[in-house]
């Protein structure tokens, strides 16, 4: 299994949901379109 499916199944088992976080640059959301998009570089 490649990093990228792996990290895709964790976030489905583990987290499922978006999450929020609030930075100096504004909310921030990460969400499984995110980490697939991070990955996919």
């Amino acid at each position: 299994m490649s990093a990228r499916k792996a990290t895709e199944s964790w976030w489905d088992k583990n987290v499922g949901e978006p999450v929020l976080y609030d930075t100096e640059v504004g909310e921030i959301e990460i969400n499984r379109n995110s980490v697939e998009s991070s990955l996919a570089h």
